[in-house]
């Protein structure tokens, strides 16, 4: 008759868990350290494109380079807006929407982020909230958040405005839903605000910078006149294989 061992088998399998434990927080520890090394890049890629005011990439094999600086006092958000509202820009920050007008520009300004990621903080926001944008050349602008909407991208899709400067926040929804890709959209709308239009504590304060409207370097730059028809239909298509 042959004896098993069970105790020896035991602590083979305890081992076993042992290792696997440790290769799995080893995988979370590099994950945050690269996540956290990316952040420092990113913000070291804008740094120098506040100093000549043209676009740097992060790394050297990056597909997409920081194009505003976007930091919301009411919840302490602090973020770069990538170049392109794509899978790759997006696992490291909030992406420019392709076809819109950038952050800070005169028109409308659609940016793309992960709803359990960067953008989580979007429902948190209210109405009268404030939203600063920092441009290549340093300028800060001041937005003031409108409305919030969910939007479903099958039954009319986001209706942008003609007229005005707008910057428009776009996730996933809902925040809790465990797939991405849906078709329903969070909108967070927000308005500029021009400097003279501030009353009291202004939100450029918040900043520390003073807000004066002003030009993107032209290789920055690329789209600042708003066309409703044609490139909202442009937009929607792109909101609709976005997964955020």
């Amino acid at each position: 008759m042959v004896m098993v061992d069970w105790r020896a088998i035991k602590q083979k399998w305890l081992w076993g868990l042992v290792i696997v434990g440790l290769l799995l927080c080893g995988n979370s520890m590099w994950v945050h350290a690269k996540a956290t090394l990316a952040q420092h890049l990113i913000a070291s890629a804008w740094q120098q494109s506040l100093a000549d005011g043209k676009p740097h990439k992060p790394w050297r094999w990056a597909d997409s380079w920081p194009v505003a600086r976007l930091k919301v006092p009411a919840t302490g958000a602090d973020l770069y807006v990538l170049a392109g509202a794509h899978g790759t820009a997006l696992a490291f920050g909030p992406g420019h929407m392709d076809g819109t007008a950038l952050p800070g520009a005169s028109g409308t300004s659609v940016v793309g982020g992960h709803r359990d990621t960067h953008f989580q903080f979007l429902q948190n926001l209210q109405a009268g909230d404030w939203v600063l944008v920092q441009q290549p050349n340093a300028k800060w602008h001041s937005y003031q958040i409108q409305t919030q909407r969910i939007a479903d991208i099958r039954k009319g899709g986001l209706t942008l405005p003609a007229q005005g400067d707008w910057l428009y926040l776009v996730t996933c929804y809902p925040f809790n839903n465990w797939k991405a890709g849906g078709s329903e959209r969070y909108v967070v709308e927000a308005r500029r605000v021009q400097a003279n239009q501030i009353s009291g504590k202004t939100a450029e304060a918040d900043a520390n910078q003073p807000t004066t409207p002003t030009q993107v370097p032209a290789q920055l730059n690329v789209l600042t006149k708003w066309q409703t028809g044609y490139y909202s239909s442009r937009v929607d298509a792109r909101l609709a294989s976005a997964h955020f």
